[in-house]
């Protein structure tokens, strides 16, 4: 039996050890997600994959952690080790870690579904795409409409932009070295509000 992959990427915290509006808003999306694979595809296996394994402050729980709590009381078939972290601190370490992962723990899985807002696909879907096909993986883009306040889709908008001009110029490899340096620090704590 073929597993179903969800990947459910992360936004944000709405304070310690609380998620965001759009980060639930996601998850609910993954498990609807999760129910319809079942019902079209019958008895199916179902693995979910959340991102953001980092902490609002040092020692406290990460954005993945209070993710894979949520999906474990809301999702009735599943088996709580079949909710997998993804490591990562950004759009390219997430989407190259996690197809990455998905293919060495998840060996009968083929197709991923990545679950996030709109606005967020604007610089991920060609990440997620190219990451996906160097690991043998479908992905499928599932987005979230409504979401995110105007500086997120600000920000994401021109992300979109350098994103995708690095991937049809050839320096993408410079432009994530550059973000995901950048982006380190969100292990030691990540206060930022991507719901505005």
């Amino acid at each position: 039996m073929e597993t179903t992959v969800i990947v459910v990427v992360s936004c944000h915290f709405a304070e310690k050890d609380k998620l965001c509006p759009t980060t639930l808003n996601r998850l609910s999306h993954a498990l609807k997600c999760a129910a319809e694979c079942e019902i079209s595809e019958g008895r199916i296996d179902v693995a979910f994959v959340v991102t953001g394994n980092v902490p609002y402050e040092k020692g406290s729980k990460t954005l993945a952690e209070l993710m894979r709590e949520y999906l474990f009381k809301n999702y009735i078939h599943l088996i709580y080790t079949r909710v997998h972290i993804g490591e990562g601190v950004g759009i390219f370490s997430e989407s190259r870690n996690v197809t990455h992962d998905v293919r060495k723990l998840i060996h009968d899985a083929s197709k991923i579904i990545v679950v996030s807002s709109n606005w967020y696909f604007w610089a991920g879907a060609p990440l997620w795409k190219k990451f996906g096909q160097e690991n043998g993986l479908e992905v499928q883009i599932l987005p979230i409409y409504g979401t995110g306040g105007w500086k997120t889709k600000l920000i994401y908008a021109v992300y979109g932009l350098i994103v995708r001009a690095s991937l049809i110029f050839g320096f993408s490899s410079l432009v994530e070295k550059q973000l995901t340096k950048m982006q380190l620090s969100r292990k030691e704590g990540f206060t930022f509000d991507g719901c505005r």
